[in-house]
């Protein structure tokens, strides 16, 4: 699969498996803000969440990706391990300058 970054070059996206795909598919449409148990279930998903997370990581490996996902306010990434606030994770591990 190729990707493309705005103004960039394409990227080589390896494919995830179909199980894989079919999982992050159901958990993505798990999240329905109607549902009467929205709130208590958001642990449960967000810990699916993170599962998922390691699963993709597996499955791209190590070298030149890193996957990241939020959980309980915070911005998690699996591989090398580490963790940083929602609201400031762009500066703090992108580097991206603040916006005013």
């Amino acid at each position: 699969m190729r990707v493309r970054q705005p103004g960039g070059p394409p990227i080589h996206m390896p494919e995830l498996t179909r199980a894989l795909r079919d999982d992050l598919q159901a958990w993505n449409d798990s999240w329905d803000e109607r549902d009467p148990l929205f709130e208590e279930m958001l642990p449960q998903r967000q810990e699916t969440g993170r599962r998922l997370a390691v699963r993709v990581q597996r499955e791209l490996g190590t070298d030149e990706w890193e996957v990241l996902y939020i959980q309980r306010g915070r911005v998690h990434r699996v591989q090398p391990p580490g963790s940083w606030p929602v609201m400031t994770w762009h500066e703090e591990l992108l580097g991206y300058a603040r916006q005013p």
